[in-house]
């Protein structure tokens, strides 16, 4: 049998249980590339793991890291965009304890996945073959808030 390649897959959400359009899109798509690869998730998210949604992962997954923070770091993550101008939503997600955790896993990985624009910044130095998930109409939807929106605030 042939040996799976590794893939890492960065998700801000929970993708257990599948409610709602995003998690199911997310789980669907972790059971999609468990038949293909050997997927390594990480998870940055205010939710709990609850046993049952970690079983449940665990039989797509060759491992889990889930790096649950409080809603107020999340906060406090929106302000760094004053300093280093990147998309709202790139900071409100994007922790240095995360990064590293990623940078030390990642030279043994083959490929990554980063599900929506939010999880993109952690795989900037990632020399691989990268892929950005993200859903159709938040593309569109993006494309159009950056043309019609006056503020320079809300157009990053």
């Amino acid at each position: 049998m042939k040996k799976k390649n590794k893939l890492l897959l960065i998700s801000s959400r929970l993708p257990y249980p599948p409610i709602g359009g995003d998690k199911l899109k997310s789980y669907n798509l972790l059971k999609i590339l468990s038949s293909h690869f050997d997927v390594h998730l990480v998870i940055i998210t205010d939710e709990i793991l609850i046993k049952e949604a970690e079983l449940e992962l665990k039989k797509y997954t060759k491992s889990i890291k889930v790096f649950r923070k409080r809603k107020y770091r999340f906060y406090i993550n929106l302000l760094k965009f004053l300093f280093n101008f990147l998309p709202l939503q790139v900071n409100y997600y994007y922790f240095k304890d995360v990064q590293k955790y990623i940078n030390d896993i990642s030279e043994d990985m083959n490929l990554a996945v980063s599900i929506l624009v939010r999880t993109s910044e952690y795989l900037k130095n990632f020399n691989k073959k990268k892929y950005l998930d993200m859903v159709d109409s938040i593309g569109l939807n993006y494309r159009r808030s950056q043309k019609n929106v006056k503020s320079l605030f809300w157009k990053t």
